[in-house]
């Protein structure tokens, strides 16, 4: 007389089904068991391969583990249930096993170890979670669990669990290392850490409240090898991007000299070198050199090359006051790091040659166009005998028009070297059309220059902040004192050029 059954749930398994049978086919053989394999409306071969097998096929169209689970042990005939999963493999006597502990009738249930295919990790964790009913290895008497209530239809994640508590109302649950059961790693595989949230979860707030969190879970059908593989890609793709934003915050970073040296001055004195960048800007570049220059002010400016060539008499403008002029690139792409060595140079080249045609000045400095540098950039600027020149204070004006916010950011990061971020100019951005006109940043400048001025501070050129950083490391004041001499006369003589003009107008 037939004395067990082997209840299987499946949808959709006619890759990893057979696996289960044929470990199975034996051993039923041997005991007199019948095999049912429950197709929870599978659309591939599940039901055809089960009959090939000679097991028992019951069909349940309601999809859900639970709904199958509940028709396999109603069809089945016998009085001891087996429970397995369709993507598991049951380990040598592990039915008559199950059948010589289910003899004690203080058995209610039995249970044994699960080891996960080709993850040793998730076979620890598994080992490591408490010894209770496991969906793919468990067993009981049918007669128990209808006195106990019978299945749960509500509790389909963790229908095990739920149906370990109520085997535990009727008897001890025994958990035997020889009834060993091997199961896919493909659901951990495929999504590992969302399965792995999704069970905890769910496990703990069945033993909180006694009923599940989630109702259903995915269908992963594919094997674990090939989700391993596709591990392997998602891995290798997340180090590529995680690599390329490394790459990037180097190349963007203005403490950053990977790609190659980046102008940042160490100096003792308290000195800073405001710069105004993506000008020229017509009436609000003339602007700032005008405050500059009232309140005798040095400062460096990096203007872009086709704005140069469209107003070259506002690069002259600049010039002409005193203020030096770098190289800020053609037309300010973000691009440009990505270009190649030619187009590159012929960018700065264009940009340098529109400079030096508007002022006579050829640029001694070259600012990448939104600080974003590359290896061949930085190349190419020192074959053009361009020094980059990054900042270390950046203010987001181009961002606000709050002049208040504006000088309060410059003032709080400033220190003694720093080299401060400004627009006259504007090109681009979600916010380039209401900030065009560097309201802000103008209103900002004799707040920034007073407060820094009561802090002690003076402004100077790059080049004179580059001479003291030179003088400090190497104790030389020459090219310092030349460069005050030369910038010295160079306010003199603007000042009494503009004297002059003044009379002449009146």
């Amino acid at each position: 007389m037939n004395r067990i059954s082997v209840v299987i749930p499946a949808f959709n398994e006619e890759e990893l089904l057979p696996r289960c049978l044929a470990a199975l086919t034996d051993q039923a053989r041997a005991v007199q068991a019948e095999i049912i394999v429950v197709d929870n409306d599978s659309t591939d071969r599940t039901a055809a391969i089960a009959r090939q097998f000679g097991a028992t096929v019951v069909h349940e169209p309601r999809r859900g583990y639970v709904y199958a689970l509940a028709a396999g042990i109603q069809a089945a005939g016998n009085p001891l249930v087996a429970v397995t999963d369709a993507d598991s493999e049951v380990g040598p006597r592990w039915l008559a096993r199950i059948e010589a502990l289910l003899a004690d009738p203080g058995v209610a249930g039995v249970t044994g170890p699960v080891a996960y295919e080709g993850s040793s990790y998730l076979t620890w964790c598994a080992k490591s979670m408490p010894r209770e009913l496991w969906g793919a290895n468990m067993a009981f008497r049918k007669a128990d669990l209808e006195a106990a209530g019978g299945i749960d239809m509500d509790v389909n994640l963790g229908a095990d669990i739920h149906l370990d508590a109520q085997m535990r109302q009727r008897g001890r649950i025994v958990f035997d290392p020889a009834v060993v059961v091997t199961t896919s790693s493909r659901r951990f595989v495929a999504q590992p850490v969302r399965q792995s949230v999704l069970f905890t979860v769910n496990y703990f707030w069945l033993k909180l409240f006694g009923r599940s969190l989630f109702w259903g879970f995915a269908a992963i059908r594919e094997s674990a090898p090939a989700l391993a593989l596709k591990a392997r890609r998602r891995r290798a793709a997340l180090g590529v991007s995680l690599a390329s934003l490394v790459a990037i915050y180097l190349s963007v970073s203005p403490s950053s000299s990977v790609f190659g040296e980046v102008v940042r001055p160490h100096v003792a004195k308290k000195m800073v070198a405001l710069t105004f960048d993506d000008g020229p800007n017509g009436a609000s570049t003339r602007a700032i050199v005008d405050i500059l220059q009232e309140r005798g002010v040095a400062a460096t400016f990096f203007e872009i090359g086709d704005r140069v060539a469209a107003d070259p008499q506002t690069a002259r403008y600049v010039s002409d006051h005193g203020f030096p002029i770098g190289n800020h690139s053609w037309d300010h792409s973000f691009l440009l790091p990505l270009r190649g060595a030619p187009r590159v140079k012929r960018e700065i080249d264009s940009t340098s040659a529109a400079i030096e045609n508007a002022t006579g000045v050829a640029p001694r400095y070259f600012r990448p166009p939104h600080g974003w540098r590359s290896p061949q950039m930085l190349v190419t600027a020192r074959r053009e005998h361009l020094q980059l020149v990054d900042w270390s204070v950046d203010p987001a004006d181009y961002l606000t028009n709050n002049p208040a916010r504006i000088a309060g950011r410059v003032v709080r990061q400033a220190k003694p070297g720093s080299i401060v971020l400004l627009h006259d100019g504007l090109e681009d951005g979600f916010r380039a059309a209401s900030r065009r006109g560097r309201e802000g940043t103008i209103a900002a400048l004799p707040l920034i220059i007073d407060q820094l001025r009561n802090e002690g501070y003076t402004f100077v050129t790059m080049e004179e902040l580059l001479a003291e950083h030179d003088m400090e490391a190497s104790g030389n004041t020459t090219r310092l004192q030349r460069l005050h001499t030369r910038a010295g006369d160079l306010v003199h003589r603007t000042f009494h050029r503009s004297q002059r003009k003044a009379h002449a107008d009146a």
